[in-house]
C-alpha cells in the first residue's frame, strides 16, 4: 500500500508539472486499479480519454473498470469506441468479447473473439 500511496504521490507531482499529459492520468488510474479502486480509476482514465482520445491502452483499462464495477453497458461501448480508434488491438476484441459474453450475446461476442485471433494469431507475439 505504502509503493501505491508513492505512486499516486508521484503522478499528482508529475500533473502539477505537467496538467495536460493524458499518460500521467492513464497512470494514475492503474495505480486505483491495481489497488481494486475503479471508480477513482474510471475518473483518471476518462480525464486520460478526454485529453488524448487517440491513446488506444485508455479504452482497455476503463473497459476492464467498468465491467469491475458491474458496468457492463459502459464497458462494451467504450470497447467499441476504442476499436473505432484502433480496429487492430486484439486485447479490445476479446475483451469485448467477454463483455458481450457476459451479456448473453454469445453470437456476438465469439466475433470479436475470433477478431482477436485474426488480428493476432495464438502463438504470435507483438
Amino acid at each position: 500500500m505504502q509503493r501505491s500511496e508513492g505512486a499516486r504521490a508521484a503522478f499528482r507531482k508529475a500533473l502539477s508539472l505537467a496538467p495536460g499529459r493524458a499518460n500521467i492520468y492513464y497512470n494514475l488510474g492503474n495505480v486505483f486499479k491495481a489497488e481494486g479502486k475503479d471508480s477513482e480509476a474510471v475518473e483518471e482514465f476518462l480525464r486520460a480519454q478526454e485529453l488524448d482520445p487517440a491513446f488506444v491502452p485508455t479504452y482497455n483499462n476503463l473497459g476492464t473498470s467498468y465491467e469491475r464495477l458491474g458496468r457492463l453497458p459502459e464497458a462494451i461501448a467504450v470497447y467499441r469506441k476504442g476499436l473505432a480508434a484502433d480496429f487492430n488491438q486484439p486485447t479490445l476484441h476479446y475483451n469485448l468479447g467477454v463483455a458481450l459474453k457476459k451479456t448473453g450475446l454469445l453470437a456476438e461476442a465469439q466475433g470479436e473473439f475470433t477478431q482477436a485471433l485474426r488480428v493476432r494469431p495464438a502463438g504470435r507475439r507483438p
